[in-house]
Parts: C-alpha cells; structure tokens; sequence
C-alpha cells in the first residue's frame, strides 16, 4: 500500500511540474502585438475599408445611390437591422470598435446562409422566402448581386436596371414550376452566366468566324457556367448556352441554335427560320 501510494504521489508531482512547465512555456511564447500593429488592427474595424466591404454584403442603400451615410448612426441602425441583431441586448453601444467587432462576428454568420436581400422582410410563401430556406439558392443569389453591381454603374445601367427588374419578375414566375427550387436555381445559374458573358467580365476562350450564305457570323466562346457563346450575325447578337443534353456541340438561345460539326456550323437565327449552313473562314 506505502508503495502504491507513494508511486502515485511521485506521478501526481511529476505531472503538475510539466503542466506549470508547458504552461509557462505556452504563456512565454504567446504572441504579444505591437502598439503598431494593435493600431492597424483596429484601423480595419470601423475603418472605410472595413465600411465599405459590410455596406456591400448588406446593402444599406435603395439600389439607387440613396441611403445613409457610410458610418453614421442611421447607417449603423440599418446595419443592425439587416443583421436582425437591433433589438439584443448584448450588442455594444455604437461607434465603438466593440461595435463593429460585434457586427463582423454576426456578418460572419449571416453571409454563410443569406441571400443579398433582407430575409425578415419578405413574405411567406414568395420565391424569395424559397431562397432565404436555401442555402445553395442564397450563394447564388449573393453571387449574381456580385456580378450585377460589377456591371450596374456602366453608361447603360438605366436600361440594365430595367432588364434586372424584369429578370426578377421571371424568376418569381418560378412558383409556376412543378421543381420550384431547380427552376429557380437554373434562371439564377443563366442570368449570372449571361451577365458574364456580355460584359465580358470572365475571359473568351476563342473566337471563330464563319461565312454564311455571304454573311459573316462571329462567335465569341466564354468560360461560363454553363459554357455560353455570344454570336454576331445579321446586325445582331444573341446569347446561347450549351445544351448538355445534345450528342453534339448545340448552343441554344430561345430561338437561336447553333449546331457545330468540326469546321461546319448550322445556325438558325430566330423563330420559323430555316437552318444555315456555314463554313469557317480562312483568315
């Protein structure tokens, strides 16, 4: 019995000695920051920088160049309120760094699953209730947001705004579907890709040049997904996507086609019209 109570005491010791030892190790080579470095840290909190990259995750704006002053306690409100956190009684008060440290802890989460609308503002049973229960409907509605505001200050916005307006409307008409969620998944997954490949913000994988009964017809290929072509033919362009589903390369865009066979294309360019046989030209 001395034996056993004596060897347990000797490793109880031991054990406690290297605890103090890792712990004063561990205490020894925590990282202490600089009074620089601490500064630059806060600086990004409730700094521009960091402003600016909360208001373009939740939108304090109309849409329309109006809305709050960036940091100001009205624009600070309506962050609150789109994260749904005004009324907690554990927030910081305003205009401090706890504030805002408060405010990118909670962004953290709401980023994870939220679309770039206000969720607590729709009505139940609209499509975009459908997309605030989706996760994978949220992502790409945030990326499509992200596409849009790339494109939203060009010189043709007003006419962008109009088409966007009426996108939406498409979409919405998706509580027609027997698939409610994969329609709306599929118009988002199409517009951002269309969006892309117009304004080019994602790089053309080629460009080929057919003749066509004597007139040219252009085809730009883009890296969407799905992968999309934009064609030029007849004083006009229209937007085709891959149809997976074909044995052949076939690009569909309403009623546009283009079917290509090597160095043949066949082309039908809109509603009634007969299929075109064209041939790549030699520059």
């Amino acid at each position: 019995m001395k034996a056993t109570t004596l060897t347990r005491n000797f490793y109880h010791g031991l054990a406690v000695a290297i605890a103090i030892t890792l712990f004063g190790c561990a205490s020894q080579n925590r990282t202490v920051l600089t009074p620089t470095e601490k500064l630059n840290v806060e600086a990004f909190h409730c700094g521009e920088q960091w402003m600016t990259e909360v208001d373009d995750l939740l939108i304090s704006g109309d849409g329309s160049g109006h809305g709050p002053d960036l940091g100001s306690q009205e624009w600070q409100s309506v962050i609150e309120f789109k994260l749904g956190v005004r009324s907690y009684s554990d927030k910081p008060d305003r205009s401090t760094q706890d504030w805002c440290r408060y405010i990118d802890e909670h962004l953290k989460q709401h980023t994870l699953h939220t679309p770039s609308f206000a969720c607590n503002e729709v009505s139940a049973g609209s499509m975009e209730a459908v997309i605030c229960d989706s996760a994978a409907l949220s992502r790409l509605d945030r990326r499509l947001n992200s596409v849009y505001k790339k494109i939203v200050k060009e010189p043709h916005s007003k006419q962008l705004k109009a088409e966007q307006r009426g996108w939406i409307k498409g979409r919405n008409a998706c509580w027609k579907s027997s698939d409610i969620t994969h329609c709306l998944k599929q118009s988002y997954i199409h517009r951002i890709a269309e969006l892309e490949a117009r304004f080019a913000l994602v790089t053309s994988s080629g460009h080929t040049t057919y003749l066509c009964n004597d007139k040219l017809l252009s085809v730009f290929y883009y890296d969407t997904q799905p992968l999309s072509i934009v064609a030029e033919f007849n004083d006009s362009e229209k937007l085709m996507f891959i149809d997976n589903s074909a044995s052949d390369t076939h690009y569909r865009g309403g009623d546009y086609h283009l079917k290509v066979q090597s160095n043949v294309a066949i082309l039908t360019w809109g509603y009634y019209q007969q299929p075109i046989q064209c041939k790549v030209t030699v520059d």
